[in-house]
């Protein structure tokens, strides 16, 4: 294993010199008219993804059955607006879109249920690269999104006993503040930062690093993070690549930065601060 070693700092009072944090990337108007639903989606959702999930589907078929499902792009379609469709209209089980108490209609007359568990397959990735094409704004901050799992079938769930649903998902991403998603890694364990050139971070800025590293240097974006990613190797990395960032610490790892702690800054009055 290898042992990171931090950066030796040498600490001083003195006062914070001011950093130029113009935004002047520029950002691109609206469009006219306003985009629809269906064309919001179609940026994520290019036909390119759609017609390759068409054919690794029937591939995949072929190679596990020995027969093609033999499906086609309008039934792709079909497939993943049934989707959005059943996580706006929710029902305890997929099977109860097409049961007799419980039939809905919308869903149960688009496909078979058969048909529709057959053709059920992961996108994620091409969705992850349409993302990333999209411009990015100034403001930007990276956290964890938890999707509670049911499922028994899957290595990279995780186990959290402190959370209401104990099994979960965990999605690491990158969003702006109008709410757009940037970037984003479905945790998987190690291989999140095996790949990364970002050794000399812990791994919990690691992520950080990885999910920024498309973003355009020295214009003023910015980056909020909390304190399960931020480091001083991490903030020295921003600078360096010229990204404003700002983050909470723990007290764990200042390296012994001479700041107020506990009970010190408890005495202080509501406003003043330490640096």
């Amino acid at each position: 294993m290898t042992t990171i070693k931090p950066h030796v700092l040498k600490w001083k009072k003195s006062d914070v010199p001011k950093c130029n944090e113009e935004f002047i990337a520029g950002f691109s108007p609206p469009p006219e008219p306003d985009m629809s639903s269906l064309q919001y989606f179609n940026m994520f959702v290019p036909d390119n993804l759609l017609q390759s999930v068409v054919e690794n589907t029937n591939l995949y078929s072929v190679q596990k059955t020995l027969k093609s499902v033999d499906t086609n792009m309008d039934e792709i379609k079909t497939l993943i607006g049934m989707q959005i469709l059943m996580g706006i209209i929710k029902l305890p089980s997929y099977g109860n879109y097409w049961s007799g108490s419980l039939r809905y209609p919308a869903i149960a007359d688009a496909m078979p249920r058969n048909r529709f568990e057959l053709l059920k397959r992961p996108v994620l990735e091409v969705i992850r690269d349409q993302c990333i094409k999209i411009e990015p704004e100034e403001y930007h901050s990276v956290d964890e999104q938890i999707i509670p799992s049911k499922t028994k079938f899957s290595k990279i769930r995780q186990y959290n006993p402190k959370k209401p649903q104990k099994w979960e998902f965990k999605n690491l991403v990158k969003a702006g503040s109008s709410g757009l998603m940037y970037d984003f890694y479905v945790y998987g364990g190690k291989d999140l930062t095996e790949t990364t050139s970002y050794t000399h971070l812990q791994k919990s800025a690691q992520v950080v690093a990885k999910l920024c590293v498309e973003l355009p240097r020295n214009v003023g974006h910015k980056v909020f993070i909390d304190n399960w990613f931020t480091t001083l190797e991490l903030m020295l990395h921003f600078k360096s690549e010229g990204i404003l960032a700002v983050g909470m610490i723990r007290g764990n790892r200042t390296q012994q930065c001479p700041l107020k702690f506990n009970k010190e800054i408890q005495k202080c009055r509501c406003g003043e601060l330490d640096y």
